[in-house]
């Protein structure tokens, strides 16, 4: 039913999709590689969206940033506004018994005490910037 549907409204799509806005604002329907139509301003585009890089219309809003500078963006942010930054903890679990590795960063703050799992927090609200290795979402 939805293919059937798709035909026919793809096959008149003036009738169906062409609003007034686009005609007004220069907007081109294409089609795709894939099959897939897609409207665009950008006369030099030939693929939909999701063959696509992420993009925005005109000028980005982001600037580029490796990883360290976007780390230290976000903790500057949390910092700014009352977080605690607190180094990051190794990726092989030594403090913690049955753990071989940091699979999530609150296990930096796991504690084994007297047959009790218990939580230390140096602060608290933080912001730490932890690696783990994430294992079990590797069959997920």
């Amino acid at each position: 039913m939805k293919e059937a549907l798709l035909k026919k409204f793809s096959g008149d799509y003036k009738k169906y999709y062409q609003v007034k806005l686009f005609s007004e604002n220069g907007f081109e329907r294409k089609e795709c590689r894939c099959g897939t139509h897609f409207w665009t301003l950008d006369e030099k585009r030939n693929t939909c969206p999701s063959h696509d890089d992420y993009g925005f219309i005109g000028k980005s809003p982001m600037k580029k940033m490796d990883y360290t500078h976007t780390w230290k963006t976000i903790e500057k942010f949390f910092v700014d506004n009352g977080h605690s930054s607190v180094p990051s903890y190794p990726v092989v679990c030594r403090w913690f018994p049955g753990l071989y590795f940091t699979i999530a960063s609150i296990v930096a703050f796991q504690r084994y005490a007297g047959g009790r799992t218990m939580f230390e927090l140096p602060n608290n609200p933080l912001i730490i910037p932890q690696s783990c290795l994430r294992f079990n979402d590797i069959p997920n």
